[in-house]
């Protein structure tokens, strides 16, 4: 149907100079509104529904041929940033199961090293060299270099934590000065770890073990 419409245009405009100018103008000042919207958003594509790539106004649409054999049919219920391909990270969970079935790179944890709590369990990933952005924009590999390390995602409000589970968006607690920034961490009251998970870790092929 869209495509009778532009081609009926066409035929208009051959004959209609006037229309062809009044055409060009409206469509000229919707590819302007589409570029203002795209470079809204922040590089990890946080914005609008335009910073996703085939993403549409018009319901009855789609723009993008999607491959949705390799697309994950749940992304979770993830917290702090979501980059593409890291949709679902911080999530909640009761085992590895839970995260796997987001995104088989994941793995549950519910605490680190029994310091700080993860009230109902936070999907993450394995990592093996800490830094910022060191998995992905926006999520850090957090921990001790030859100790510990996981892919923790920064956030900014606390709109993006899991309100309901305790998190909030806030400094990571005792290392904040080696990761700046705010991430979604548990609040005071939740911080504690669960004995239930105590001296649980996850099962990371980090090179260190297997010297």
């Amino acid at each position: 149907m869209r495509v009778q419409r532009i081609l009926k245009a066409l035929g208009y405009f051959t004959v209609n100079p006037a229309f062809v100018l009044a055409l060009v103008s409206v469509l000229c000042t919707a590819c302007w509104d589409t570029i203002q919207h795209v470079y809204a958003c922040n590089e990890d594509n946080v914005g609008t529904d335009l910073c996703n790539l085939g993403t549409t106004t018009d319901t009855g649409s789609s723009t993008a041929d999607v491959d949705t054999d390799s697309q994950t049919a749940d992304k979770g219920n993830g917290q702090g940033l979501q980059p593409q391909g890291w949709e679902g990270i911080g999530s909640p969970c009761v085992d590895d199961a839970d995260c796997q079935a987001i995104d088989s790179r994941f793995l549950c944890i519910h605490s680190v090293i029994d310091l700080i709590g993860a009230p109902g369990g936070y999907c993450t990933a394995c990592c093996n060299q800490s830094g910022k952005d060191a998995c992905a924009t926006g999520i850090d590999c957090v921990g001790a270099d030859g100790v510990y390390l996981v892919c923790i995602s920064h956030c900014t409000s606390n709109s993006q934590c899991r309100a309901e589970d305790g998190w909030v968006c806030r400094e990571m607690y005792y290392i904040s000065n080696d990761f700046p920034g705010d991430f979604c961490m548990p609040d005071t009251d939740h911080a504690t770890p669960d004995t239930d998970h105590q001296g649980e870790m996850p099962d990371c092929d980090w090179p260190w073990l297997n010297d």
